[in-house]
């Protein structure tokens, strides 16, 4: 696809910054000029995952156009990708854009956590759980790549597809 770079490439060396994280190029599962997507260490749901732009910015109005356009283009892609790789129905799609917001991480940055019927007793119970799962985002290597289509998939171990990390119907599962 024009203009997606998949993970894997031969700057696996690089590092990004999201905030104050310095993320591993081998962390990152996507990458365009501008964006970059990560996969969350504490998702909700399976296939939790954050898109960001390269560039270190706060809030999504200091954002280029180009860095706006890019980065929810890259959102369609993967909500596309990650909707048919884990047979869902819907798919949530968040930014919290400033502290009082609810943003954790000063970095702009997209929430796609894919859904299904009854996935939560409450459907709004999801944004408590994704507030506080970014606080755990990514410690460790990426491993076990995933093919999704055009893209690549690295997940970290703690983000498989079992539930034994992500939050069901409102509580954290054991």
């Amino acid at each position: 696809m024009a203009g997606i770079e998949q993970a894997g490439s031969s700057d696996d060396m690089r590092t990004y910054v999201f905030g104050q994280h310095i993320i591993k190029a081998t962390q990152v599962f996507f990458k365009t000029p501008l964006s970059f997507g990560i996969v969350n260490r504490m998702p909700v749901q399976p296939g939790h995952v954050l898109v960001c732009p390269l560039r270190k910015v706060e809030r999504f109005r200091d954002m280029t156009s180009d860095e706006v356009s890019d980065m929810f283009l890259s959102v369609h892609t993967i909500a596309k990708a990650l909707e048919v790789h884990y047979e869902v129905t819907a798919m949530s799609v968040g930014l919290q854009d400033g502290a009082d917001a609810g943003q954790s991480v000063k970095h702009v940055h997209i929430h796609i956590v894919p859904r299904r019927k009854g996935d939560f007793k409450n459907n709004d119970d999801i944004y408590p759980l994704r507030m506080k799962s970014i606080n755990n985002l990514l410690r460790g290597p990426c491993n076990l790549p995933v093919q999704l289509g055009l893209i690549q998939l690295r997940r970290l171990p703690s983000a498989d597809v079992s539930q034994q990390n992500c939050c069901k119907g409102g509580t954290p599962s054991p």
